[in-house]
């Protein structure tokens, strides 16, 4: 018998009380890692050995559950706000958190006030994308500067001096397109290896779990979409009767087969990880093509464009690597080092043909953008296995170099800003200017909410390092300035490597205000009954 249904209307005075007391609670916890002068949080697993300790934001939010299912399900839409950001930039989720929570929290204090909620929520859409292009106009690219590196792992790790020199001896290495992977091993030291590899960027289903990590995989490179559990029968009793475990690579996979391959994993009969290839048409098949060369894979299809189909695949039609690691949104490949050296000279003929095609002044930004998505099937990955005298020890190191890899990935492709909320806190003062001009009350209180979240972050991160925000008169932060938390001055953020990505901003801001106006919007929460 199914357990009835509680329903909870949001704008009923106790259950915005409620609300409003769950999120301050929530926030409070996960914001209190922010920042150099930021905590750590010990979180006990009942299926863990020893409590991980760690001053990631996302880890800590992931780790808070309640009871309550009321309660659940306010901290389960916090979470989504952490959790996208994370899967976005990797960088910037205790700050969407934050920012999530106080524009709640003030959007609570505002509704009764407000007298069209379409209005109010369309003001903090606006100021949000206000706020969006303000970060924008403030970025700084870069252009291989090492030191720009050192200073983004500086502020990601939280001053950890050994992850700042391990990583920009490994970006040394690598270069700044190279690939960084991070896995924990059961030693007391952290080591590095280099090898090389392809990346994917793309739609990924890691049946194996996220991220997947195989060892000795097959890959499998299909031209064409995957829409029947038939079409690969032939392909799945292959892998079945020789236990390997594959990557599969395809245009895409109809939810039919991604069902079928997750029961599959699910009963231990298959071990899959499903990936969408990059591109589009032609420029799709040549980076199949690439990730052949690279594999000793034989690309099939379902409609008879290469010579071998999918229904009739054979043992030989594998590629073989020697890892794959797949999250939701990308792919590793590192080959064997056998097959790459029998394939040296189409690579590197590849190589040089791909980067001369780049000077061509026939190309446009989408032929160019194509191309380097070529390029990265013939890159350098750094695997970082990280060890500790402890368990406890190892997963926050762990969470340091994540945090710091993701920075680095997220500085490079978009660019930087001045930390430490800094630029938040600017934008939030030169826009407030503007709501003069403003003459809907309710548009003006849905900006006013927004802008007033932006204000947190900075003055958060100065009171975790103790230090008391009103000491500085932050509205009058100069452009490129901000706060050094641990001396308690305020510097020039570029001179002083005070930076953070500019895209891990954006996506806090968007994605705030994305669970904040769900939540607001709502009319009720309909919680499953737990005395049934």
């Amino acid at each position: 018998m199914s357990k009835g249904k509680l329903i909870f209307p949001i704008s009923q005075v106790n259950n915005l009380g409620l609300i409003g007391e769950v999120v301050r609670e929530f926030t409070d916890t996960v914001s209190s890692t922010l920042g150099p002068g930021g905590r750590t949080v010990i979180i006990g697993d009942s299926s863990a050995q020893v409590p991980h300790v760690t001053k990631d934001g996302v880890t800590v939010a992931e780790s808070i559950h309640y009871d309550d299912n009321f309660r659940e399900s306010i901290v389960a839409l916090l979470k989504e706000s952490a959790r996208k950001t994370a899967e976005e930039v990797g960088d910037g989720t205790t700050t969407s958190t934050l920012l999530a929570g106080k524009l709640i929290e003030l959007g609570i204090l505002c509704l009764p006030k407000v007298k069209n909620r379409r209005n109010f929520f369309i003001g903090m859409k606006d100021y949000g994308d206000r706020i969006v292009d303000y970060l924008d106009d403030c970025k700084k690219l870069i252009v291989d500067d090492r030191e720009m590196v050192k200073n983004i792992v500086r502020i990601s790790s939280n001053n950890d001096a050994d992850v700042v020199e391990l990583l920009s001896t490994i970006v040394d290495d690598i270069g700044a397109d190279g690939l960084i992977n991070v896995e924990l091993i059961d030693s007391d030291e952290t080591t590095v290896s280099i090898s090389e590899g392809a990346s994917i960027e793309s739609n990924c289903i890691p049946i194996g779990g996220n991220p997947s990590d195989l060892e000795d995989p097959r890959i499998v490179l299909i031209e064409g979409s995957v829409k029947d559990i038939h079409e690969i029968r032939t392909l799945l009793e292959t892998l079945h009767t020789s236990k390997h475990s594959a990557v599969i690579i395809a245009k895409d996979f109809s939810q039919d087969v991604i069902r079928n391959i997750t029961v599959n994993n699910t009963k231990g009969t298959l071990k899959i990880d499903l990936v969408a290839a990059e591109g589009f048409g032609s420029h799709r098949l040549d980076i199949l093509n690439d990730i052949a060369t690279i594999s000793g894979a034989t690309i099939v299809s379902t409609d008879g464009s290469t010579e071998k189909l999918l229904r009739s695949f054979s043992q030989e039609f594998f590629g073989r690597l020697k890892k794959s690691v797949v999250t939701s949104r990308s792919a590793i490949l590192v080959p064997y080092p056998e097959i790459l050296d029998s394939q040296r000279t189409t690579i590197e003929s590849t190589i040089s043909e791909l980067k001369a095609s780049l000077l061509s002044p026939e190309f446009d930004e989408g032929m160019i953008r194509n191309v380097k998505r070529r390029l990265s099937k013939y890159n350098k990955v750094a695997t970082i296995s990280v060890g500790g005298f402890t368990q406890a020890e190892a997963l926050e190191r762990k969470d340091r170099i994540d945090d710091a890899v993701c920075a680095i990935s997220s500085g490079i492709n978009g660019g930087i800003i001045p930390g430490a909320g800094s630029v938040l806190y600017t934008a939030s003062r030169k826009l407030r200017d503007t709501l003069d001009e403003v003459e809907d009350n309710d548009f003006k209180l849905g900006a006013g909410a927004l802008l007033t979240s932006c204000r947190y972050p900075l003055e958060l991160i100065t009171s975790n390092a103790g230090f008391e925000v009103k000491s500085f008169n932050f509205d009058e932060l100069k452009d490129d300035y901000t706060i050094n938390a641990i001396e308690g001055t305020i510097v020039n953020a570029y001179d002083s490597g005070i930076i953070d990505p500019v895209m891990a901003s954006v996506q806090a801001i968007v994605n705030a205000v994305s669970i904040a106006k769900t939540l607001l919007n709502s009319h009720s929460f309909v919680i499953e009954n737990e005395d049934g």
